[in-house]
């Protein structure tokens, strides 16, 4: 895909989500006007396939009707529900819109690898990773702890840092002579 190709009728479009029905982000990556637009989004409780549907959705709705487009995805999930037929048990709602805007276009839908480097993929997944990212809060649980092991597999005891001493005369520290 050269670059004259990308600015006259390609989007990129990548969806991310943290955890499985978690926060997540969409993104989509265009040109118009010879200019890169990126329009992007998030959900406080959605799934990585809605999301990439989504950003598909909004891409398509920023190009003009009757113009022959090109998406690009790295999403089996969306290349093959358009390509291949695959069944849509989930989504229908925007499935109902992917459909309708599909009518007024002249849509390729092409996958790509996760690997794929081009410069429009590479600011979709970073973009919509990032939407998924901003509902990090302080209220938010934080991440669970990882405990530390010895080489044995035991948990390590770390060295206690404040307040009063263990009980134990084991835990205390021989003096320096």
């Amino acid at each position: 895909m050269t670059s004259a190709n990308i600015e006259a009728n390609a989007i990129c479009v990548d969806g991310a989500c943290k955890g499985n029905r978690g926060n997540g982000g969409w993104a989509a990556v265009f040109y118009q006007d010879g200019e890169r637009r990126i329009l992007s989004g998030n959900d406080r409780s959605t799934t990585g396939n809605r999301m990439v549907v989504t950003a598909t959705i909004r891409g398509l709705l920023a190009t003009p009707e009757h113009k022959e487009i090109i998406v690009y995805s790295d999403s089996q999930y969306l290349i093959n529900t358009m390509t291949r037929g695959w069944e849509r048990n989930s989504n229908l709602d925007l499935w109902d819109q992917v459909d309708r805007i599909q009518k007024s276009r002249n849509i390729t839908w092409k996958w790509v690898s996760k690997h794929w480097r081009s410069p429009g993929n590479e600011i979709a997944t970073r973009v919509a990773s990032m939407e998924a990212g901003l509902f990090q809060t302080r209220d938010d649980k934080p991440a669970p702890r990882r405990r530390t092991l010895s080489a044995n597999g035991k948990p390590r005891h770390h060295r206690h840092t404040g307040g009063k001493r263990p009980s134990n005369t084991s835990a205390r520290r021989p003096k320096r002579s």
